[in-house]
């Protein structure tokens, strides 16, 4: 279905910097390029979808893995914002994954990983 280079599990690559606080979401390097992607497919929100990312990522990929993508892609924060009837465009799963493979993790000398695309 996909190729995955599973050295670099993808499910959180989002999370730019991670340190003993957590992750911070202000230095996301992965939004820019995902929103970067101009091949896409529209997909209209069932009635079982609404509020769903994953059941449409499953839909769409065949995999729940990639409900952050379809919601970043279409600037949408809250689940709750994906109602029935709207229409969300799925951004190309080979660019995603292409994307995904291209990060490579980095720990500073203070033990914070950066990862980079």
């Amino acid at each position: 279905m996909y190729e995955l280079n599973t050295e670099n599990r993808f499910h959180r690559v989002f999370a730019v910097v991670s340190d003993q606080y957590g992750i911070d979401p202000l230095l996301d390097k992965v939004t820019p390029k995902l929103l970067g992607i101009t091949a896409y497919t529209n997909h209209e929100v069932r009635q079982d979808e609404r509020g769903a990312p994953d059941l449409i990522s499953l839909n769409e990929y065949g995999t729940e893995d990639f409900w952050w993508h379809i919601m970043t892609y279409n600037g949408i924060c809250r689940f709750r914002d994906i109602v029935e009837g709207q229409t969300l465009k799925i951004p190309s799963l080979g660019a995603i994954v292409s994307l995904t493979n291209d990060a490579s993790v980095e720990t500073s000398a203070t033990g914070i990983n950066t990862i980079t695309i």
